[in-house]
């Protein structure tokens, strides 16, 4: 058995590149620094790094304990280690070729181990503590990179909320796992910069084992190993309930590295951290459970930049977008990188037929920012035997989208592997059919007809925007063009919405983020034809919570705020029930304020048809408040239940409405209908029917929120925060 490197030798490999290059200093043990007394508190970790003969000083002898180190330096340490190969194609003002830590810093940039966001990368500029963490923890895949931000656990340092908002995954995660501690009066100093002896000691605490050599190693569960080499294996010595080893490896650590546990009859649990090329260089042997994996695949293509137009895909300096080629490379990326790319498009593009839609049918795709810069992409899917269970210019988007218009037109009829692939659930939407993330100001002004003609129950939502949205965030989104279901009669349910067609978040206020729709809008054409049961709305077809049975605790549902319609929508030719409204056709235990719509709205043929000014219909949990809606074209007799507010209204809540234009629906149904009200009206009225004096009676007694959320400008009442000019247009 070989003999190992332990912790004492670890810092030869780390720090050679960085203390060699940079100091050119001669040998010198530990005892021989005369600025590293046995009182520093860094003492033992520098001893055990300077055992080996390494760690180098300062020509003057000494260690420097305190100076600070810099982005190129910790580059180096964690290139070095990670044995990444250099990229190609980066150029940076500050950082020429022939830079000593050139490659180190390059590499480490392309990989979001830095965290550089300018063209300048600052090579020599001194790190600072929150900043030398991410980059450890980022290189060592610790960074815990999610969209649900981990928070440490225990007792956080007092100045924990100092930490900077791109650094807190990283900083939290290293806390929580021991890597990192406070001062001894309790605090993280995040902004202060950080020292030699300080990155030693957080490297010393990652690493019980480090394997340069192939041959045969122990290691104590629980303990951790960094690998660097092939043909390695390690003995776990034993395995404990509770404990597991996480086992790093470099790139160079690409075949034959087996973790073992052969005699124990308890299982050893192992977590992998891997910079790889390819396959998974690891196997397993004996009672040994994967906890665990995290892999950085290593790119093969090594000039990412050149495939656009400029850029260097950071958020002030984007890579620019100019043709479909460029766009179509979105869908093309591999996740290689621990953090969210930036794009933007430059031009208006028109994809060509069979372009679309953009990346993997499960939805996969790497977290990506784009741009449209006030741009459009335009694109047509024509298809009469339509095999996937979903369709849009991309299947799924993982990240925010903003100043985007998407143009075109889908037109497809779904075969039966569609439903196969999709197990009945399908989803279409002009940007994506499937949405868990945010869109801003983006724009669909598309001509969608989704139709299914086979004989099983199906679930088929279409969007403008998007098919399905899980948890999402839209603001200020727009909707024109047309978007249509079409199913046989009495067959499957469908959700039709201008810009979603079927919304849902996590119905628990513990679990986050939660869906909004903000700001947005509709002045489209939503339809749905046949199916057994159908939503159609202005902005969404179907709004509820995650799951088939009423949950229980605080709600914090999808919120709708402050959305407006003007779309033309209509059901027919449905088995059992439609429900169409103005903002939502379904709405279930969710929230709908600060809203308004004058729709035109035309039903047809189920047993029970619903439609109303905001929600064709509001169940249980459903709240509407703080609306006015424009209820002069809707539906009036032929067994439709008409209301100017809501049509039916069973076990929801509407409160500090009003309706106008009450005349078709009556009265009596101006707020909900009547006759299928089981739920509350509070504080609500028919505007249009009362004269001025009464009008001014009701605005003085309502309770109704004249500060922030209502505005009265001598005529009707109007919503703050939202366009008034378009609001008065729409209520006469």
């Amino acid at each position: 058995m070989k003999k190992h490197l332990t912790g004492k030798r670890l810092l030869q490999a780390l720090l050679l590149s960085a203390l060699l290059v940079c100091c050119m200093g001669t040998t010198a043990f530990a005892a021989q620094y005369p600025d590293v007394t046995a009182k520093h508190w860094a003492k033992p970790y520098i001893d055990r790094w300077s055992d080996s003969g390494i760690l180098k000083g300062y020509p003057d002898g000494k260690f420097h304990p305190d100076d600070p180190v810099t982005r190129g330096q910790l580059s180096a340490i964690l290139y070095s280690i990670l044995g990444v190969e250099p990229i190609a194609g980066y150029s940076y003002p500050d950082l020429p070729k022939t830079a000593w830590c050139y490659d180190a810093v390059t590499a480490m940039n392309y990989y979001r181990v830095t965290l550089n966001t300018d063209l300048n990368i600052q090579p020599d500029q001194p790190l600072s503590r929150e900043e030398a963490i991410y980059m450890i923890a980022s290189g060592f895949r610790r960074a815990d990179l999610s969209r649900d931000r981990m928070r440490c656990s225990g007792k956080a340092p007092s100045d924990y909320a100092q930490v900077s908002d791109p650094f807190t995954e990283a900083v939290s995660t290293m806390l929580r796992l021991g890597h990192v501690r406070g001062s001894a009066d309790g605090r993280l100093m995040p902004k202060d910069i950080v020292t030699r002896a300080q990155v030693i000691t957080i490297i010393n605490s990652m690493f019980d084992l480090y394997v340069t050599q192939p041959g045969t190693y122990h290691l104590t569960c629980g303990q951790n190993a960094l690998v660097t080499c092939p043909n390695v294996t390690i003995l776990l010595d034993s395995a404990a309930p509770g404990k597991s080893s996480n086992v790093y490896l470099s790139a160079k650590a690409d075949k034959n590295v087996v973790i073992a546990n052969d005699g124990g009859t308890e299982p050893a649990h192992v977590s992998f951290f891997a910079t790889q090329k390819g396959e998974n260089a690891w196997t397993l042997r004996g009672n040994v459970r994967e906890d665990m994996v995290r892999t950085r695949t290593l790119s093969q293509s090594q000039s990412f930049d050149g495939r656009y137009a400029a850029g260097f895909g950071f958020k002030s300096h984007p890579y620019l977008i100019t043709t479909a080629d460029q766009f179509a490379l979105l869908a093309q990326r591999t996740d290689t990188l621990d953090r969210s790319v930036y794009f933007k498009l430059a031009a208006d593009l028109a994809l060509p037929d069979g372009m679309a839609p953009l990346s993997s049918a499960d939805g996969a795709f790497p977290q990506t920012n784009l741009d449209g810069g006030g741009h459009s992409v335009a694109y047509r899917i024509q298809s009469r035997s339509y095999s996937g269970a979903g369709g849009g210019l991309f299947y799924g988007w993982n990240g925010p989208c903003e100043n985007l218009t998407v143009k075109g037109a889908m037109d497809l009829t779904l075969s039966e592997k569609a439903v196969q692939v999709g197990s009945g659930k399908l989803y279409f939407g002009g940007f994506a059919a499937y949405l868990d993330r945010e869109l801003t100001n983006c724009t669909a002004d598309m001509d969608i007809c989704v139709r299914y003609e086979g004989g099983s129950n199906v679930d088929l939502n279409v969007g403008g925007l998007a098919g399905f949205t899980q948890a999402a965030q839209l603001t200020g989104c727009t909707a024109a063009g047309t978007v249509k279901a079409v199913l046989p009669k009495g067959v499957g349910d469908a959700h039709v919405g201008g810009l979603v067609g079927g919304a849902a978040a996590v119905p628990f206020a513990s679990i986050v983020p939660q869906g909004s729709m903000t700001g947005c809008g509709s002045t489209g054409t939503v339809a749905a034809e046949g199916g057994y049961q159908t939503a159609v709305g202005g902005v969404a077809g179907l709004v509820t919570y995650l799951g088939s049975s009423a949950p229980t605790g605080t709600l914090k549902n999808d919120g709708i705020l402050n959305c407006w319609s003007t779309a033309r929508l209509s059901a027919v030719n449905a088995g059992f029930q439609s429900d169409c409204g103005g903002i939502v056709g379904q709405l279930n235990y969710g929230t709908l304020s600060g809203c308004w719509a004058k729709p035109v709205i035309a039903l047809s043929g189920p047993e029970f048809s619903n439609a109303g000014g905001i929600a064709g219909a509001c169940y249980e949990g459903g709240n509407v408040s703080d609306c006015w809606a424009n209820a002069a074209e809707l539906p009036s007799g032929g067994g439709v239940r008409a209301g100017g507010i809501v049509g039916r209204l069973r076990g929801g809540a509407v409160a500090k409405c009003f309706a106008l234009g009450s005349g078709p629906v009556g009265s009596e149904n101006a707020i909900a209908f009547a006759g299928a009200n089981s739920g509350t009206v509070s504080a609500s009225a028919d505007l249009s029917g009362l004269s001025s004096a009464q009008r001014a009676a009701f605005l003085a007694s309502c309770g109704w929120d004249f500060s922030d959320t209502w505005a009265q400008t001598g005529g009707l009442p109007l919503l703050k925060n939202m366009d008034s000019a378009r609001q008065q247009a729409a209520q006469k």
